[in-house]
C-alpha cells in the first residue's frame, strides 16, 4: 500500500506463492530459502537485488519449536531449534546488512524474537532459549552495525494464533 516491495523467503512454497498473489506479483515475489543454509540466504538477497536494486528493510521471522521436557530433548531437536531460530537470525541480518552497505543504503533489521526470550513455560526448553539468543544477537548486531546507518531491533510478541502455536497447544 506504501510503495514497498517484498521479497518472501521460505520453505514453504504454496504458503509463499500464495501470498505473493495476494500482495501482486509486480509489487512481491517468492523464494525458497532454508535460513540455516548460508548460500540459500545470499542467493535470497541476491535475487531481491536483482529484481528490486536494493535492500531497505529485513525481517527475520522463520521460527520453529520443539516440544519436551529438559531431560527428554534430544540434541538433534536441540540443534535444529537453534539453526533455525538464531543461526537463520544471524545468516539473514549478515546477508542483509551486506547488502545495505554495498547499496549504500541506511535500514532496519527487525528480528522477531518472544515473550519467552524472558518467561518461560513447562515443556519448552529450545524455543525460549534460542529467542533469548536472538534478544543478545539483535544488541549485538545494533552496535556492530550503527555506524552503517542500519538499526537492528528485536519485537517480542506473546502468543500469536499461528500453525505452530496451535502444535504447541494440542501437545499440552
Amino acid at each position: 500500500k506504501d510503495g514497498a516491495k517484498v521479497v518472501i523467503g521460505d520453505l514453504l512454497d504454496k504458503e509463499g506463492n500464495e501470498a505473493v498473489k495476494t500482495l501482486g506479483a509486480d509489487k512481491a515475489f517468492y523464494v525458497r530459502c532454508d535460513v540455516t543454509k548460508k548460500a540459500e540466504v545470499d542467493a535470497l538477497f541476491d535475487a531481491a537485488i536483482k529484481k528490486f536494486g536494493h535492500v531497505d528493510c529485513c525481517i527475520a521471522n522463520a521460527g520453529i519449536v520443539n516440544d519436551g521436557n529438559f531431560l527428554d530433548l534430544k540434541e538433534a531437536d536441540f540443534d535444529r531449534v537453534l539453526a533455525v531460530n538464531v543461526k537463520g537470525v544471524f545468516l539473514t541480518g549478515q546477508a542483509a546488512a551486506r547488502a545495505m552497505i554495498a547499496g549504500k543504503r541506511k535500514g532496519v533489521i527487525i528480528n522477531i524474537a518472544s515473550t519467552n526470550a524472558v518467561v518461560v513455560q513447562h515443556g519448552q526448553v529450545t524455543y525460549p532459549v534460542s529467542k533469548g539468543a536472538v534478544n543478545l544477537l539483535t544488541k549485538v548486531m545494533a552496535i556492530s552495525l550503527a555506524d552503517n546507518g542500519i538499526r537492528v531491533v528485536a519485537i517480542g510478541p506473546g502468543p500469536t494464533r499461528t500453525e505452530m502455536l496451535d502444535n504447541v497447544m494440542k501437545n499440552h
